[in-house]
């Protein structure tokens, strides 16, 4: 039974027919022989030369949360203050806006890490969730405000 391969020869493995930037100064590795970068004498291991994790979805998920939030906190400043109108509706959707941004900051590692099918579909849900929590506090105040 043959030994599974070290490290320094995953790493001639990997790089074989692949074009890997070097960490630490940007040359492509493609094709190295040995286990340090020739440009920088970085010694190389595996866990390194694998891509990072996109953070493209995360920060798309939470700037659909931030809108909620700033529309949220808007509109019951305005309804409330100026336009001196009910803003229940609005604290509703600020309170949930709230927790909904915590939660994806506190899932944040998590959700980089995940599939990104995963990752599309939360940040689907939070633009979803960004539509959906509008109407809870600005059709009525409108709609009321409208109607004087």
């Amino acid at each position: 039974m043959s030994e599974a391969p070290h490290d320094d020869e995953l790493v001639r493995q990997y790089l074989a027919k692949r074009s890997v930037p070097c960490p630490k100064c940007g040359y492509d590795l493609r094709g190295l022989t040995g286990t340090k970068c020739p440009e920088c004498g970085l010694e190389l291991r595996l866990s390194m030369l694998q891509p990072r994790p996109s953070r493209v979805e995360w920060m798309s998920g939470a700037a659909g949360l931030w809108v909620a939030l700033v529309v949220n906190g808007v509109g019951a400043i305005y309804f409330g203050m100026i336009a001196h109108f009910p803003i229940a509706g609005f604290m509703i959707s600020l309170s949930l806006s709230v927790f909904a941004l915590v939660a994806w900051h506190t899932a944040a590692p998590v959700i980089v890490r995940a599939r990104h099918r995963t990752q599309v579909l939360l940040t689907v849900l939070c633009w979803l969730f960004m539509i959906l929590t509008l109407p809870i506090g600005c059709v009525k105040p409108w709609f009321d405000f409208m109607s004087m």
